[in-house]
């Protein structure tokens, strides 16, 4: 199918590198004008490899690509998007996921009522009330973090 291609990331087929190339200027803008929806769209397009053609290519810029989604999660999390911390918590570098993945750990210990446990899978879920009180924390303390 034309603008298809294969994405590393994803191990699927999915639109074109090409495509994701083009729109990473254009979200660029638009993280610059403040829209925190493109700013977290093109996290999503740096971390997952989007606009790359190889799985070679995504390691090679793996560290440097982990870093500005970093930047934008941030951003988007001091937005109110406490999905942002969860983003940071699982795949971000430096002290803002450093203090997400800390913060994840404290609620998990503290809030045993925002933890399910699924007792097939033996393991816990942690829903969108938990992720909400790990980012009420964030933002509480990213400004000691921050400095």
């Amino acid at each position: 199918m034309e603008g298809e291609a294969y994405n590393p990331a994803l191990n699927q087929p999915s639109k074109s590198p090409e495509v994701f190339a083009a729109l990473i200027p254009e979200l660029e803008r638009e993280v610059q004008q403040g829209d925190m929806q493109s700013a977290y769209a093109l996290a999503v397009v740096l971390v997952a490899g989007l606009a790359l053609r190889s799985m070679e290519e995504l390691e090679a810029q793996r560290e440097d690509l982990l870093v500005r989604a970093s930047e934008l999660w941030t951003k988007c999390a001091l937005s109110d998007n406490w999905g942002a911390v969860d983003n940071l918590m699982t795949e971000g570098v430096g002290p803002s996921a450093e203090l997400a993945r800390r913060l994840w750990s404290e609620v998990h210990r503290d809030r045993r009522d925002l933890v399910q446990f699924d007792n097939d899978a033996q393991m816990p879920i942690y829903g969108s009330d938990f992720a909400r009180e790990v980012h009420r924390r964030w933002l509480l303390k990213w400004p000691e973090v921050s400095q």
